[in-house]
């Protein structure tokens, strides 16, 4: 049986088709945003953020937090719709 190729192209680059994770993978994802939440509320940011918008550096440098760890964080949270409207663009 053949199987037929599952890229596209775009703008001349080969791009595979996004496949759905499986259940596994949904949970462990799952895991890891209800995790970054539970950090986000210790690290009280949205009460942070009440005095206005503020940088990833600035926010980090108020937590304690590291600088790298901390923008991770916040990317996870703004591609999964949480509080991205309360964080400036760095």
């Amino acid at each position: 049986m053949k199987s037929r190729s599952t890229n596209t192209t775009i703008v001349g680059k080969n791009f595979a088709k996004h496949k759905q994770p499986s259940s596994q993978a949904r949970l462990a994802i799952g895991y890891w945003i209800s995790q970054s939440l539970a950090v986000a509320t210790k690290l009280d940011i949205v009460a942070e953020l009440k005095n206005g918008l503020r940088s990833i550096e600035e926010l980090a440098a108020i937590t304690y937090a590291h600088d790298a760890a901390f923008f991770r964080l916040v990317r996870v949270l703004a591609r999964r719709e949480v509080n991205n409207r309360g964080f400036r663009s760095i």
